[in-house]
C-alpha cells in the first residue's frame, strides 16, 4: 500500500494523508489479499471486524468495538499482518487485481508509459511481475499485428494484381496460422528482450548506485517501458522510433523507481543497445 504520488509506505497511519508528500488517499481505493492486513481504529488502534472477501472494507462507516467511535472506511488504519518473520510481501497489496480490465485500460497504461513513465511506475511498480510482463506482451503483440496487417494488405494487393485466385485463397487460409506465429514470437521475443535489458541495466545500478531496489523492480520497469513499442505498428520507421522512445521511457522509469540520477539511468538503459548497434555497424 504505497502513496501514488511519492511511493511512501502507508501502513499504520492514523490520518489518511501521506506524511512524505502530504497527499490525501482513501483506503477503499486499495485492494488486499485476504489475511495480509488488518483494519484498525485510528483513535485506539483496536482491530475492526471489517474485511470483505477480497480484503476490502464492507461498510462505509464502522463502529469500533473498543472505544465505540465511528470510523469512516476511507480513514481507518491499515496494519500489515505478520506471518512468521516474513511479514507482508509488497506484491500482495495494490490497486490492480488484473493486468488491465479492458483494451481502454491497456491504452491508458500505454499512453502513460509514453508520456509520463515515472508517474506510471510510482503506482504500477508494486503490482505483480506477471501483470507487467502481460502488459509488455500485449503491447508488442498488438504492434506486430498492426504491422503485419499493413504489410499483409500491401502483399495481398500485389497478389491480386499479379497472381491467380488460387494463390489469393491460399494466402487467406494462412492468416490464422500467421497470427498464432506472431503471438508466440512476440511472447518469446518480449521475454528475452526484457530479461536482457533488465540484466544489463541492473548490473550498472548494482555497481554504481549505493542504494537500489531488487531485480524484480528493474524487470517491471523494463516491461512497462514497452508501451512506446506500439509505434512499431508502423513498419520500419515506427520500429526505430518506438525502440528509442522505449529506451528513454526505461531510463525515466529507472530514475523514479531506483531513485538514481538521470545520467546514470540513461547509461543503464542505453549501454547494451549502444554496444549491440556499434558492433552491428563495425563488424563485417
Amino acid at each position: 500500500m504505497y502513496c501514488a504520488h511519492c511511493n511512501y509506505l502507508l501502513f499504520n497511519l492514523t490520518h489518511p494523508t501521506c506524511p512524505e508528500c502530504g497527499s490525501a488517499f482513501k483506503v477503499t481505493d486499495y485492494a488486499f489479499e485476504p489475511g495480509t492486513v488488518a483494519f484498525a481504529c485510528p483513535a485506539c488502534r483496536a482491530v475492526l471486524p471489517a474485511s470483505g472477501p477480497m480484503g476490502l472494507l464492507r461498510n462505509r462507516d464502522i463502529t469500533c468495538p473498543a472505544c465505540h467511535a465511528t470510523c469512516p472506511a476511507d480513514e481507518v488504519m491499515v496494519q500489515p499482518r505478520v506471518d512468521g518473520a516474513a511479514g507482508v510481501l509488497e506484491d500482495r497489496t495494490g490497486t490492480a487485481r488484473t493486468p488491465f480490465e479492458s483494451l481502454r485500460d491497456w491504452w491508458d497504461v500505454c499512453s502513460k508509459s509514453m508520456t509520463a513513465p515515472d508517474q506510471l511506475l510510482l503506482h504500477r511498480v508494486h503490482n505483480p511481475t506477471g501483470h507487467a510482463l502481460a502488459f509488455a506482451m500485449v503491447t508488442v503483440f498488438l504492434a506486430a499485428l498492426i504491422s503485419g496487417a499493413i504489410l499483409g494488405a500491401i502483399t495481398l494487393g500485389w497478389t491480386l494484381e499479379t497472381q491467380s485466385g488460387v494463390h489469393v485463397a491460399s494466402m487467406l487460409l494462412s492468416v490464422p496460422f500467421l497470427l498464432i506465429g506472431i503471438a508466440l514470437a512476440a511472447g518469446i521475443l518480449v521475454t528475452l528482450g526484457v530479461m536482457c535489458m533488465t540484466a544489463s541495466a541492473h548490473v550498472v545500478l548494482v555497481v554504481t548506485a549505493s542504494k537500489h531496489r531488487s531485480f524484480r523492480y528493474t524487470f517491471r520497469t523494463a516491461c512497462y517501458a514497452c508501451g512506446p513499442l506500439i509505434a512499431a505498428g508502423i513498419p520500419v520507421i515506427g520500429t526505430v522510433v518506438g525502440a528509442l522512445w522505449g529506451l528513454f521511457a526505461f531510463a525515466a522509469g529507472l530514475r523514479a523507481v531506483h531513485h538514481v540520477s538521470m545520467p546514470l539511468a540513461l547509461i543503464a538503459a542505453f549501454w547494451l543497445p549502444g554496444v549491440v548497434t556499434a558492433m552491428a555497424f563495425l563488424l563485417p
